[in-house]
């Protein structure tokens, strides 16, 4: 998981931070993705979710709290979407 996780990350170009919604959408996006991955197996590990984590706040330069709020609001996406 982790290998498909940084191909991902090099092969995604720098966002433009002026458009703000847009990066916190791709940013939402993201999160949902990685939490999709990690329940495929129907467990989601506290490990699992710590990297997760790691990677947001690494790539995104994010804090714990902003981090935290990011996986939070990637969650509700994913149980309000109705498909993926």
């Amino acid at each position: 998981m982790r290998d498909m996780i940084k191909r991902f990350f090099s092969q995604v170009s720098e966002e433009n931070t002026s458009c703000n919604r847009n990066v916190q959408d791709v940013r939402v996006a993201t999160c949902a993705l990685f939490l999709e991955m990690a329940h495929i197996d129907d467990t989601f590990t506290k490990e699992e979710t710590e990297i997760i984590l790691s990677i947001l706040k690494e790539k995104y330069q994010l804090s714990d709290e902003h981090a935290d709020h990011l996986l939070e609001e990637a969650g509700r996406e994913l149980k309000e979407s109705i498909d993926l």
